[in-house]
């Protein structure tokens, strides 16, 4: 039904565009029109219909030039060969020209992406996003949340999480007082990678399922991002199987859009690489790396796929290239500066150089690592140092990082890297540790996401409404809830909840 309104719509806003010759007002109408296009996959079509809008205002910089330009940079992300030209445009924006408008404030945060995915300036990335955020135009006077997520997702791939945190949490809010089921979705999914970046696996895991989208909404919300998300996040969660189904599930064919499909392609060569398959592992990366240099993205906040293909072809045992990659991603990520991928690169060469020279890598990634707030990956260099160590026969300075390790992995809710620590313990002679989660860690992202929900005051039929569950399910993951943390009333569930936030 979704669908034909908006063929309807689209039909509408091209006889529209068709009947009038004023450039300013066909400007208005593209606008409209390439983004009803966009959710009919009709992506090419809408940025030329964007470009010509452009070409007829073309000149002194206006909010309507802003805007046409901040969209045909977006909608060029379905194909490499659209994104080029747009993105060579926006990159000749000078800054100095823009003004203090919504038009303005969408540019900045187009700007601020642009300089994340090309890993060009850290700090006038910050700044931009910043600066895009300002006044409140993005959120509160655009209906459009396209802008905001992308500020968001700048300040993110800075390593500025809290920062990037804030800005989802108002926009989630604003979203949901507006009653706009769509924007909802798109905003929990970029707070389910935050949290994926920040390795907290049961908050991304309850973001991306509660983003799931029902039939309504299927003809205008792409669906790879969210399985190449939550793809990842059940890899790390230690449930590979269950990653690949959802995967394989994604159909071949899909050609909605190009960028969208790096994150699947990424998540399936993790899956292979923990299935044991690292041939099939090392095509996913390579085939994930030529995408990204079509699209000229040099950033690997998100997609480190070097070292995970150094990784790969560690287990080959080709060391000379799996050095090269890992070399190479290191140097990218500190001329972007973010400590998270500063630090994944340098586990990754430490694991591929091994010896002292790996030793002092892994050591160093677990320094750039600890004040990141990146814990997943903080771990991983713990446990990884810890089985150096182990390795070498120093045992006894093996167990402090590996214990280290293991409490943040669990804590992360990584249950296939706890296991992996508790087997380097045991082998190191430690006596294993009971592990057990209480209050809050202790629910699972069902319950944690009715319990957000319930906390802000939302009744049972509106959480079930909202999630699509019967009311019964609803009482039944509150009772759950109740029980872990101790609790009798809502009240208190208020006062617990706001620890998880």
């Amino acid at each position: 039904m979704l669908e034909r309104i908006t063929q309807q719509v689209g039909s509408h806003l091209g006889q529209a565009l068709a009947a009038t010759e004023d450039p300013l007002r066909r400007g208005a109408i593209a606008l409209q029109y390439a983004r009803a296009l966009t959710f009919l996959d009709r992506f090419e079509e809408a940025v030329n219909i964007l470009n010509k809008a452009i070409q007829a205002v073309d000149g002194t910089r206006t909010e309507l030039l802003d805007q046409l330009e901040a969209r045909s940079f977006t909608l060029s992300l379905a194909r490499p060969e659209l994104h080029r030209p747009a993105a060579d445009r926006i990159a000749s924006v000078p800054e100095g020209s823009l003004g203090g408008g919504l038009g303005a404030a969408v540019m900045r945060a187009v700007l601020a992406y642009h300089q994340a995915s090309r890993g060009a300036s850290r700090s006038r990335c910050v700044a931009l996003a910043r600066r895009a955020l300002q006044d409140g135009w993005l959120l509160r006077r655009s209906t459009d949340p396209e802008w905001i997520l992308l500020a968001a997702l700048a300040l993110m791939s800075a390593g500025e999480y809290d920062e990037a945190a804030r800005v989802l949490e108002e926009a989630l809010t604003e979203a949901r007082r507006r009653g706009d089921p769509l924007n909802v979705v798109l905003i929990l999914r970029a707070r389910g990678v935050l949290s994926l970046h920040r390795g907290d696996l049961l908050a991304a895991e309850e973001d991306l399922r509660s983003s799931e989208i029902g039939p309504d909404l299927a003809a205008v919300s792409n669906p790879l991002p969210y399985a190449g998300y939550l793809g990842s996040v059940l890899v790390d969660r230690g449930e590979v199987q269950a990653a690949r189904q959802l995967l394989d599930a994604v159909p071949d064919g899909e050609q909605a859009h190009a960028a969208a499909r790096l994150f699947l392609t990424y998540a399936r060569g993790r899956v292979q690489l923990e299935a044991g398959a690292p041939e099939a592992a090392l095509e996913e990366f390579r085939a994930l790396g030529a995408a990204m240099d079509a699209f000229g993205i040099r950033n690997l906040g998100s997609l480190p796929w070097r070292s995970q293909a150094a990784l790969a072809l560690r287990r080959l045992g080709r060391r000379e290239e799996a050095t090269e990659l890992a070399r190479e991603e290191l140097k990218l990520a500190r001329q972007w500066g973010a400590p998270r991928p500063i630090g994944i690169a340098l586990r990754a060469l430490g694991l591929v150089q091994g010896g002292r020279r790996g030793e002092a890598q892994l050591r160093h990634a677990i320094t750039v690592l600890e004040p990141s707030g990146a814990q997943l990956e903080h771990a991983r260099a713990l446990i990884d140092l810890g089985g150096v160590l182990r390795r070498a026969n120093r045992r006894a300075d093996a167990r402090e990082p590996l214990r280290r390790g293991l409490e943040l992995a669990y804590r992360a809710g990584a249950a296939g890297l706890v296991k992996h620590a508790q087997d380097e313990l045991a082998a190191t002679g430690a006596r294993p540790r009971k592990l057990m989660l209480t209050g809050a860690e202790a629910l699972t992202p069902s319950e944690r996401r009715v319990a957000r929900m319930a906390a802000d005051g939302m009744a049972n039929k509106q959480i079930a409404q909202a999630l699509f569950v019967t009311v019964k399910a609803v009482e039944v993951h509150l009772s759950s809830a109740y029980r872990k943390l101790q609790i009798k009333s809502r009240t208190q569930l208020a006062d617990v909840i706001s620890g998880l936030r």
